[in-house]
């Protein structure tokens, strides 16, 4: 059996766009943390005291991290490491030169190929042109 085959379609987003998706995970990130951290024992049926050790105190280092990686994008940092951190339900990636893509739920294992290659084809018509060099 090979690897699952995972489709995705492209985005147009502009930097300020994937700027505002990243900070938006990072601020859910932040809520959660202080969350946890004003009740340990009660959030998610969870005892984090119990079953994370000192989870209070990295809670505290999570939201402090938080914040410092949300100041750096608003400062203009991290332009490129934000692509693959967007906020989207959905599974993102960004690929150099291609640009913006998200998981598109509607496909999954349409076809499967052996030995989990590395290619990624971007259209319909590379996925064809792909499928027929494989024919033998």
């Amino acid at each position: 059996m090979g690897c699952h085959t995972w489709f995705y379609r492209k985005i147009e987003r502009t930097q300020e766009e994937a700027n505002e998706s990243c900070i938006k995970g990072l601020k859910e990130s932040r809520r959660l943390s202080w969350k946890i951290f004003k009740n340990p024992t009660g959030y998610g049926g969870i005892n984090w005291e119990e079953d994370c050790g000192s989870s209070r105190e990295r809670c505290l280092k999570s939201v402090s991290v938080f914040n410092r990686k949300i100041k750096a994008i608003y400062n203009g940092y991290y332009q490129k490491a934000v692509w693959n951190h967007q906020s989207d339900e959905n599974l993102t990636i960004y690929v150099e030169g291609k640009g913006f893509y998200i998981e598109d739920t509607g496909f999954h294992d349409i076809f499967r190929r052996g030995g989990y290659p590395e290619d990624r084809l971007f259209s319909y018509e590379e996925t064809i042109k792909y499928l027929e060099s494989l024919k033998r």
